[in-house]
């Protein structure tokens, strides 16, 4: 019989986080049956796989987030209200009726990792930590303190990851260690599709898929491009996400003449083909946390230009093509040069090795009860 879990999410809107879900949901949709509790909806949203069970129950946001999302006489409005009067906001929603296998607290930000332990009956709980750094202080920081310790494990996506948040916290969690999977045939067969956008491109085909946001570092990206404009060198740099950065990346984009070498093509359903179709991946983050992009495009061999931080050192010793760079200058140069690098085959069948063991781990247990 399977096992029931309930999983529960911030938004489903594109990024890291939601993607690594929806690797996790196709890693266990033979074994488990899925709730999966959304926080809170966006316009632009990842698609989810139809076996997975979507329940929705009123949840407690800001008040102009629940108004803006939920209406004025919804009840999630009407407990976002009240929850301002409590000082743990998310205890004024209802426990789930229904008893669980497993529980996951899904995104490290937000109620969700509280209300799992407060509101949701289940035999064992689990809480995810998916960011390269760790930014929260004040309450923030006190709490997750307090709930951290009270999940079955806290997995992080990578031993970096685990160090930086028990520096942090300084107390006893039960850590471990879940990286980031990947469907690797599903991500070769989605790459055969055509690519209009690198087809018509001329010189130097440069992708960059990241969240236009600060820790992403895409102005390093355009210093990158203009120098590459100053040394007479032809190419075509697309960059797929969306982000609060846009309008002042797009700016910039214009200030520096770059308007027919940059594009900012915003969420890509498919961002496979163009990692199939591009010279070079370049990724300049100031931090990553088990950077799933990069493992993605080293499925198909691309030589990448990335910056040098502990995630993209991890990652250049498990594949080959990478190139790490400190400086605009070592970039531009690995660039320019980079029709003239060997390209070396990865092998990828011991990359999702650790992620797949430490899936079966979390469904192994027997039941407490059959609730």
């Amino acid at each position: 019989m399977k096992k029931k879990c309930l999983i529960v999410m911030g938004y489903m809107s594109y990024g890291g986080i939601q993607k690594s879900l929806i690797d996790f949901l196709d890693a266990i949709k033979d074994k488990v049956d899925v709730d999966l509790l959304l926080w809170g909806r966006t316009q632009d949203e990842m698609p989810l796989p139809s076996w997975v069970n979507v329940i929705k129950v009123p949840t407690v946001k800001s008040v102009r987030a629940s108004l803006r999302e939920d209406g004025l006489f919804s009840r999630s409005f009407i407990l976002s209200c009240l929850g301002t009067l409590r000082k743990k906001r998310w205890q004024v929603m209802g426990k789930l009726k229904k008893h669980y296998d497993v529980a996951i607290a899904y995104p490290q930000v937000g109620f969700p990792k509280y209300y799992v332990i407060d509101r949701v009956s289940a035999d064992k709980k689990y809480a995810f930590y998916h960011h390269g750094a760790y930014e929260f202080s004040g309450k923030i920081k006190e709490w997750d303190k307090e709930y951290y310790q009270k999940y079955d494990k806290l997995f992080c996506v990578s031993k970096h990851v685990q160090s930086i948040l028990d520096k942090e916290f300084n107390v006893s969690i039960n850590y471990d260690v879940l990286p980031c999977g990947i469907n690797m045939d599903a991500i070769l067969e989605k790459g055969k599709e055509p690519c209009q956008a690198f087809d018509n491109a001329s010189g130097i085909k440069i992708l960059t898929v990241a969240r236009l946001s600060t820790e992403k570092n895409l102005e390093m990206g355009l210093e990158i491009a203009h120098r590459l404009v100053e040394d007479n060198v032809e190419f075509t740099w697309l960059i797929l996400g969306e982000g609060d950065l846009r309008s002042s990346l797009e700016q910039k984009i214009a200030e520096n003449n770059l308007c027919d070498k940059v594009f900012l093509l915003g969420n890509q359903s498919n961002p496979y083909k163009f990692m199939k179709n591009c010279d070079v991946y370049a990724q300049f983050s100031k931090f990553e946390a088990d950077p799933i992009t990069v493992k993605e495009t080293a499925i198909f061999s691309k030589p990448m230009v990335l910056s040098n931080i502990t995630a993209f050192q991890n990652t250049q010793n498990a594949v080959n093509n990478v190139t790490l760079c400190d400086t605009v200058e070592q970039a531009v140069t690995e660039i320019e040069n980079i029709s003239n690098k060997q390209i070396f085959q990865n092998d990828l069948s011991k990359i999702n090795e650790m992620f797949l063991e430490k899936v079966e781990e979390i469904f192994k247990y027997e039941p407490m009860s059959e609730g």
